[in-house]
This record gives C-alpha cells, structure tokens and sequence, in this order.
C-alpha cells in the first residue's frame, strides 16, 4: 500500500517531469488530502534546504572540509546538512549556514498556490544565491535610483514662496496659536526669512 510520503514526489527533481505540467500535477495531488499536502511540505523542506546548501556552497567554491573549517562544525556535520534523508537541520543551524554563506534566511509560512507557484517555476540555477558581495553593485545601483526618486519626490514649499536673491521670504497670516507651528516649516525648507502675521494686523 502506497503511503503519503511514498506518494510524494520529490521537489527538486523535476527534469523528467513535462515542466508545464508540475502545477497541475501537484495540485492534483494536493486535493487527494490534508496528509499528503504536508508529507510533501516535510518531504520538500528537508530536499530543499540540503540542495540549496550544497548548490550555495559549490556556487561560492567551498569543498566540504572548508565550509565546515568555516562554520567550526566537522566535515560529517555539513554532510548530514547536504543529505535530504536527514531531519532538517535547526534554525540556529540554518542562522549559521547563513552567516557563513553571507546571505539572507527567510523562514514563514505561505499559501499553497505560492507553493505550486514556485515549483511550477524551479529551475536549475535558482537554488544559488549570490552574497552580498556579489550583489553590492546591484545593490548601490539600486540605492542610486532610490536617492533620485526620493529627491523627485521631496516636498515643496509652501504656497506663497517667493525667492529673492536666493533668500526665501514666506508670509503666514492667522492667529499667534494658529502660527505656533511654523517655525519648524521655515527651517525644514531654508526659508531666509518669514513674516508672521498675527490677526492680519501684524506683529
């Protein structure tokens, strides 16, 4: 009698699967009950986690006694970290492994359809992960753009700005309670000078 697990089928290897066709698949799959979806959900985790450690780790041409010498740990404890048929290793392992690797670790739960989703989507090279190194041109090109598009769309002054001689004179009419909050504006957009009227009859 075939069991959930020994119905699951593997999540990392799909070469011999028509590609368009996992989604629909494991769908179907899903729908056969609750015991199967989270026999896979195990199943995939362990899979996972140990085939993205081994493709990070060959990504950044690391052999297995160097990345243990890195994390302190024995060559045995990042075989077993490798090996799917293993229990998933702790999240304070996996902080480690991170560390290590110099990458990001995101561990919540999700929604089914992102499940099928991203296995709908898995490809070879998605397992690797660059290092922040490797990613920091990116990432200050990124930071660029941001600075840019922040200064595009810091605010103006107010209305009623005139600028003379690059000296910014403003006029706020109202009440003296009314214009108690104004100085903080002045300095925020470098007036040179304000005048504030109280009452509209001056100060």
């Amino acid at each position: 009698m075939q069991t959930a697990t020994d119905k699951s089928p593997n999540p990392i290897d799909t070469e011999s699967q028509n590609t368009s066709s996992v989604w629909g698949q494991l769908f179907q799959n899903f729908r056969t009950g609750k015991e199967y979806r989270h026999a896979f959900v195990e199943e995939k985790v362990r899979t996972s986690i140990a085939a993205q450690i081994k493709a990070i780790r060959e990504h950044q041409r690391m052999k297995q006694p160097d990345f243990a010498e890195k994390l302190h740990k024995s060559q045995s404890w990042v075989s077993r970290l490798e090996d799917p048929n293993q229990a998933a290793p702790t999240i304070p392992s996996l902080l480690q492994v991170a560390e290590a690797f110099d990458v990001d670790l995101e561990v919540r739960f999700d929604r089914f359809s992102e499940l099928l989703d991203r296995m709908d989507q898995m490809a070879e090279g998605s397992l690797q992960v660059p290092n922040f190194k490797e990613e920091l041109p990116d990432l200050e090109r990124k930071f660029a753009d941001k600075e840019q598009q922040n200064r595009r769309l810091a605010p103006m002054p107010p209305q009623g700005t005139k600028q003379r001689s690059n000296l910014v004179f403003v006029e706020f009419r109202g009440s003296r309670e009314d214009l108690a909050g104004f100085g903080p504006i002045c300095a925020q957009y470098d007036l040179g000078r304000a005048q504030l009227v109280a009452g509209g009859g001056g100060r």
